[in-house]
């Protein structure tokens, strides 16, 4: 699997998924993504396959941002949004959503709970 974290997820969380995790993590930052639109990040997402990770809600609104055609979304809601929380939430969920086919989709990262959206259909 391989990720897209949106630049607010810090270069510290890449380096550290990357060294945790089998995944290939690309930050926002490191792809040039720093200050684009959301809907750049997006195409970038697409274009290189990447499921994207993010604490943006905007992401998390199917109908402004939907998942459909693309590799996935993940949409981290993290109480509070501290780098630890954020930790905490990809070292339980990761393992599970790299087990998923996210295409199309939209999940949803609690603390609590996991859940996977499909696209809304026009």
């Amino acid at each position: 699997m391989d990720l897209l974290f949106d630049e607010n997820l810090s270069v510290g969380i890449v380096t550290w998924a990357n060294s945790i995790f089998n995944v290939h993590v690309i930050g926002a930052l490191g792809a040039g993504l720093a200050g684009k639109p959301d809907k750049e990040v997006r195409r970038f997402a697409i274009e290189t396959g990447c499921v994207l990770v993010t604490l943006d809600a905007d992401f998390g609104n199917l109908t402004r941002f939907s998942p459909a055609n693309t590799p996935g979304v993940i949409w981290l809601r993290p109480r509070p949004p501290t780098e630890a929380n954020i930790q905490t939430l990809l070292a339980k969920w990761l393992p599970r959503l790299s087990q998923l086919d996210l295409h199309g989709h939209l999940a949803v990262v609690d603390e609590d709970k996991l859940r996977v959206r499909s696209a809304i259909m026009e």
